[in-house]
Formats: C-alpha cells, sequence, structure tokens
C-alpha cells in the first residue's frame, strides 16, 4: 500500500475534486490531490469539476474552473452570459432558491466558525421583495479600447463590452444607454436612476475631455434636456448641466442623494428592511401611538433609517462623517417638519461620537455646543448601524454594549464581520435574538444580513 501524499499542484496544474459547499464571495470549495482547500468560483455544491491553480497561497489554492464532469442539480443555464466572465456575477449559474439556500449557509457558517455558535432558528432566509434580474439602480460601466463602454471581467482589468446589462432596468437598457453613447467618451460612466427611472450621468477622465462635453451640452435649445429623463450630467463630479442629486421616493419618505453619497441599489429589498426592522420594533412595543426614547442612527449616509423609523422615537440622532451624505441628511431632515424638530445629524465619525458617549465628557461631545440631543436615557435607546464592509471593529462594539441601549439592530454588507462584531457585543451581555438574509443583490456573492441583538 503506498501512504506517500500526492505531490502539491503548482500554478498551471490542473485536477478533479468535488465542490462541498459556496464560501463567502461565491467560491466553491474543494480540495487538491495532497488535501489543500482550494477555492473555485463558478462552481456548485454538489459539482466535480477540473480545476486548473492559478495561484498559490499560504495554506489554499486559488484555482478557475475548467469543466464540469458531474453538474450539481443546483446549476441552471445563466442569465447573464457565460458564467464567471462578468464581475459580481458570481452565483447567476445557480437556480435563484439555490442561491437564497447558499447565502444563509454562508451567514450561518460564519456565525458558527466566527461568532461561536449556531444560530438555529434564530436565522431566516431571504423574502425576496423584487426581481431577480433588472433590480439595480446604478452601475459603473468602463471604456473599452474600441470604444463602446463595458463591465470589467471577473478577477480581471479587461472590459466587456456589452449591449445590455441583465442587473439593470429596461428603461436602462433600451433608453439610458443608447444615449449614453451618444456622449462624448469618458473613461468611465457611472448612472443612476431614481424610482421613476429618471437619472443622472457622472463621467470621468481627463479634465481636458470636460470642454468637449460642454460644447456638446451649450448646443441644445434652450430649456431641453439632453434626455427627456436625464437630470443631470456631471463630469469628474463637477456638474455641467442640470442637477448633481436625485431625489428618491422610498418607505413613504423623500431621500435627496449626491451623486457621490452611497445609497442602496435595490430599492424593492431597500423597502423590504426598512419594513422588517418597523415589524421588529413594532414587536418590542416601539409604535407611533407609544414612541420609543431615542434612534441612534449610525453611519447614517444620508438618513436613510433616521426618516423611515422618526415616527417612531422622540429623538433621533444620525452620525455620518462623509461630508456629502451629512448635507444631503440634514437637508432631508430639514424638508420633514416633524422629523425636523427632533432629529440632530452629526458630522463625526461613529468612532468618536460613541467613545463621547461612553465617556460623558462634555467637551468632546459630538455636535457641541449647541448639541439638541441632551442627555440619552441608554436603557430606551435603540441603535441602528449600517457599517461599511470593515463592519462596526472591536472597540465601537465594546463602546456600544458598554453604554448598554435596549437593542441594537444591525443592517451588514459582509456576514464575517458581522459575526465577528456579534460575538464582541454577545461578550458585552447582549444575544442575537433573530436574524434574517437580505438578498439585496441578486445573481452575486455580496450577501446582506439584517440582524437584532438585545441584552
Amino acid at each position: 500500500m503506498n501512504d506517500q501524499t500526492p505531490p502539491a499542484p503548482s500554478v498551471g496544474d490542473t485536477f478533479e475534486t468535488p465542490i462541498t459547499k459556496l464560501v463567502t464571495g461565491g467560491a466553491g470549495l474543494g480540495r487538491s490531490p495532497d488535501g489543500l482547500t482550494t477555492f473555485v468560483s463558478g462552481t456548485a455544491a454538489g459539482d466535480v469539476v477540473r480545476v486548473r491553480v492559478k495561484r498559490r497561497r499560504k495554506g489554499f489554492l486559488e484555482a478557475e474552473l475548467v469543466e464540469v464532469l458531474e453538474a450539481s442539480p443546483d446549476r441552471v443555464e445563466p442569465p447573464l452570459g457565460e458564467p464567471g466572465s462578468l464581475a459580481g456575477c458570481d452565483l447567476q449559474h445557480l437556480s435563484v432558491a439555490a442561491q437564497w439556500r447558499v447565502k444563509t449557509e454562508i451567514v450561518r457558517d460564519c456565525l458558527a466558525r466566527i461568532a461561536g455558535f449556531d444560530p438555529g432558528d434564530l436565522l431566516e432566509g431571504p423574502v425576496p421583495a423584487g426581481p431577480p434580474l433588472g433590480y439595480r439602480n446604478k452601475v459603473r460601466l468602463w471604456r473599452t479600447p474600441a470604444g463602446p463602454y463595458g463591465m470589467l471581467r471577473h478577477n480581471s482589468h479587461e472590459v466587456l463590452p456589452i449591449e445590455r446589462h441583465g442587473l439593470m432596468s429596461d428603461a436602462f437598457n433600451d433608453d439610458i444607454l443608447p444615449f449614453v453613447v451618444t456622449l462624448p467618451p469618458a473613461d468611465q460612466v457611472v448612472v443612476r436612476l431614481d424610482h421613476q427611472d429618471r437619472f443622472l450621468v457622472s463621467l470621468f477622465g481627463e479634465p481636458d475631455r470636460a470642454r468637449m462635453l460642454k460644447a456638446v451640452l451649450k448646443k441644445l435649445p434652450e430649456g431641453t434636456a439632453p434626455h427627456p429623463r436625464c437630470l443631470g450630467i456631471l463630469y469628474n463630479n463637477r456638474p455641467l448641466w442640470g442637477r448633481d442629486h436625485l431625489v428618491i421616493q422610498l418607505a413613504g419618505h423623500n431621500y435627496r442623494v449626491h451623486a457621490t453619497s452611497f445609497f442602496q441599489t435595490n430599492y424593492w429589498e431597500t423597502e423590504a428592511a426598512v419594513a422588517l426592522v418597523r415589524s421588529w420594533l413594532d414587536e418590542a412595543g416601539v409604535t407611533a401611538a407609544a414612541p420609543g426614547g431615542a434612534l441612534l442612527d449610525l453611519y447614517a449616509g444620508v438618513g436613510l433609517f433616521s426618516l423611515a423609523l422618526d415616527d417612531l422615537f422622540s429623538r433621533i440622532v444620525a452620525v455620518e462623517s462623509d461630508a456629502g451624505a451629512v448635507r444631503d441628511a440634514r437637508n432631508n431632515v430639514k424638508r420633514e417638519r416633524a422629523a425636523a424638530t427632533r432629529t440632530a445629524v452629526i458630522d463625526t465619525p461613529v468612532e468618536r461620537a460613541v467613545l463621547s458617549w461612553k465617556t460623558g465628557d462634555p467637551a468632546d461631545q459630538p455636535g457641541n455646543p449647541g448639541d439638541p440631543t441632551g442627555a440619552l436615557d441608554w436603557a430606551a435607546v435603540t441603535v441602528v448601524v449600517d457599517p461599511p464592509r470593515t463592519g462596526l471593529g472591536e472597540q465601537v462594539a465594546k463602546d456600544l454594549a458598554a453604554l448598554g441601549p435596549a437593542r441594537v439592530i444591525y443592517m451588514s454588507c459582509d456576514p464575517a464581520t458581522f459575526a465577528r462584531d456579534v460575538k464582541t457585543l454577545g461578550e458585552g451581555g447582549y444575544r442575537l435574538k433573530r436574524a434574517r438574509v437580505i438578498d439585496m443583490f441578486p445573481m452575486t456573492g455580496h450577501v446582506e444580513v439584517l440582524g437584532e441583538l438585545s441584552k
């Protein structure tokens, strides 16, 4: 009997492996002949595949799919073209139901490995609110050397020309994209749509090219728009025609969103997430008829949760450090009279705001002098956090737990950092009461999760 371990494969070598599961980011998990963990994009649990080694890392391999030898029952004909081609469309070769299952298992696995517990029935899978295609309201396009615009190939700087983008609406593909290609060429173009398919176009490139665009726009008859639904055209984030922002209607409120400000790219799922938070608060007895104490909206952006939940609280404190988003949030609050009387938008990093509340040092209180928030009754405070992919981080999570709010509602775009922060908050006395996977980005490996933690 030969007990020798097979030699470790080198870059360029091929081998066969079964795929046991998908991991964070959407890659499949296999094993090399010598037992090394191997990550392969474009695969499904239950596949048997032939792969080629692309990179050797410390303790694992990255490989590309060469051939599917035995196909998983989860596989379908990909609706967006060749699997592994367009950047971000990592799961389009799976049925929609399989995508939901995969994303739920990724969150479950992160909580088990990182937070140290199996969430069991506390974690729910997605309850879809919108379509799996045509859901995006924002896209970035790159110019190809030959001229047309396209998308980046997966894990590459190569631009693939496109005639249609399957994650964008028919209005974009049939009407807006043909208009964009008539404009003087730019290196990149960002198109952003509001809830009625009106749009902004932001072009990026060499400063000298702005003159060409200005010349084209000057030829427009007075009072004429370059496109019937175009609200503004910018070049390197400087407005050249029309407005520099959209007004987006969502969850019964209007949100001013500057071309550079963050806003969720799936209106259906965002509205559903807001409704889910309201239902959780209703179960906790926080209602318009019986408002809670204060709402702290951390990483508030343009004030999505501040406005959407403002009728449920006596005071709202929104904390945001991006200058453009702060301007938008203050504008949004000002235009809603009821919210304006009880809402403070604080322009400071979240870590500083939380630390100042923890230390209680008046000299370091955000917004002073004249901070309208006053003292906070932490036992009656609800905290909503929607941090970037990096999550809260250990210090913010520890400081939040030390303050002792009644609940923390956490909107996360990274299940690994979510699990890490759940663990830290747990060490501070909080437990995960419930969570739901939000399929904010169908066809992609991006996973969003909404959770509630309480003492």
